[in-house]
């Protein structure tokens, strides 16, 4: 047996032994985050959907955003999955803020071919309560397989993708673009370490898309807020501690 055949076969049998020790579905998942709720019909996500995340380049935020449903989906000690082929992923402040190691998987495939089998079998496992990383390329019928793979798993798919996947048909339940923006046009402390994001709901299934929001993130003290612009007398109405 090659290195490569090894190595799957390796993963093949993580995901048995997951799915021997998995336990309940909730009926309903939500964020875990009233701000993103609000963005989407039904006030949620429902278990054995995908959520795509698109930003221009790394460091937008998308990542962060995505933890918090990860962390949500999680909660009754279900094991999160990170897909992680590019090596852009770093466990250390999340095991630093709780996380236990047994209920986080890092797979770093070496070619596209493993990275896609991975994401198709990891969705198919109902031992998995999240699956996340970076999917660079992904054709419709690749989209579909993975769509198919996660309503069989009812877990949740947390897909980071360059800009130029908006541009494609979307097999998600939902796709938000995260886009940063100045900070010197809101409202804030001094030295504050907040970065201000707008969220764009570029599609939802049943839904109506084109909604939009500015936040506020404060990664340090893990909290999401409304953002208020410089001028803007409307006060911040709600902020989420994640």
């Amino acid at each position: 047996m090659d290195e490569k055949s090894s190595s799957l076969a390796l993963l093949a049998e993580r995901i048995r032994s997951i799915e021997r020790t998995s336990s309940a579905v909730c009926d309903r998942l939500s964020s875990g985050n009233r701000i993103l709720d609000d963005m989407l019909p039904g006030g949620g996500f429902r278990p054995g959907g995908i959520i795509e995340w698109i930003s221009e380049k790394d460091g937008t935020g998308a990542w962060s955003l995505a933890l918090i449903m990860a962390q949500k989906a999680c909660r009754d000690h279900g094991i999160l999955v990170v897909i992680d082929r590019h090596h852009e992923f770093y466990p250390v402040p999340m095991l630093q803020a709780g996380w236990a190691s047994r209920h986080l998987l890092l797979i770093r495939p070496q070619t596209e071919k493993e990275e896609l089998w991975a994401w198709e079998h990891v969705l198919r496992c109902r031992g998995v309560a999240a699956v996340m990383g970076l999917l660079r390329k992904g054709s419709s019928r690749t989209m579909r397989r993975l769509q198919l793979a996660a309503e069989s798993g009812l877990g949740i798919g947390l897909l980071l993708r360059p800009k130029e996947a908006s541009a494609e048909p979307s097999w998600g339940d939902a796709r938000v673009q995260v886009e940063p923006l100045p900070s010197d046009q809101f409202a804030r402390p001094p030295d504050s370490l907040k970065r201000f994001l707008r969220l764009t709901l570029l599609y939802a299934r049943g839904g109506i898309a084109g909604r939009s929001v500015e936040v506020s993130w404060d990664e340090e003290a893990n909290t999401l807020s409304l953002a208020s612009r410089l001028g803007d007398s409307t006060p911040t109405r709600h902020s989420v501690s994640l």
